[in-house]
């Protein structure tokens, strides 16, 4: 599943089976495409402690360690469980393709959450009822080998960055998916200049004054399709500063 917060409320739900929470925050730092591989450990650990002062003892237990609870396991089926930004739905092809070549024999199922009844906004999991979690796992969408594989392939052309090809990504499976792709845009680096996002943050900082805790609130209120935290705005920002500083 996709955080600790969801994990809390699954205690309340009675829905059973073993957790496993995937703590990586995949749209930010360097990438390899075979997860689990020693190169994508190291390199996202490494990032981890530099973006955001994770330390490998650290990174190991809340994330690694974590990812062996998957990868050790034996059972019929795997339910995950992600919501529609794009800080979860990268998350969430990458896992898909880790699953795709390792865990052939068993089912793959999804709960994914976004649009939700009587709701004004798209919620995430953290912001739905315990006793509607029963309900959703009952919902769940049971995934075909062909839905794996248009995963795998997102998850390549997002490791390799390759947005020209973000269009083809079309599924009714994975109805957030596609918007998902396309919201990426705003975080790429293209032409060595700065992503929209950066443009944003700059003129708010630079041409507006804003104070950057009230940068990062309003970021957080108005870009809630990206999925970022504090951790990850705050990474942005120091990237900037450190940018203009070598100028």
């Amino acid at each position: 599943m996709n955080g600790d917060s969801t994990k809390e409320k699954f205690a309340m739900t009675g829905i059973s089976g073993n957790i496993m929470v995937w703590r990586e925050a995949l749209v930010q730092g360097p990438l390899f495409y075979q997860l689990d591989s020693e190169l994508f450990w190291e390199m996202r650990s490494q990032f981890m402690e530099e973006a955001f002062g994770s330390k490998l003892v650290e990174y190991k237990r809340k994330v690694i360690n974590e990812f062996l609870k998957l990868k050790r396991f034996q059972g019929r089926e795997i339910v995950l469980w992600f919501e529609h930004d794009l800080f979860c739905q990268i998350n969430m092809i990458a896992m898909l393709s880790y699953l795709l070549r390792n865990k052939k024999k068993v089912k793959i199922s999804l709960v994914c959450v976004g649009d939700y009844p009587n709701s004004e906004r798209r919620l995430g999991l953290g912001e739905i009822s315990s006793d509607d979690y029963p309900k959703l796992f009952h919902k769940r969408t049971i995934l075909e080998k062909s839905d794996l594989l248009l995963a795998d392939r997102a998850w390549m052309y997002f490791c390799g960055k390759e947005i020209h090809k973000f269009e083809s990504i079309q599924s009714t499976t994975f109805e957030y998916l596609g918007e998902a792709l396309k919201n990426a845009l705003q975080i790429f680096v293209i032409n060595g200049e700065h992503s929209e996002l950066e443009k944003e943050i700059i003129l708010a900082l630079n041409e507006e004054g804003m104070d950057k805790r009230k940068l990062i609130s309003k970021l957080l209120r108005e870009h809630n399709h990206l999925g970022f935290g504090d951790l990850q705005y705050e990474y942005i920002i120091r990237n900037i500063e450190k940018s203009s500083l070598t100028r």
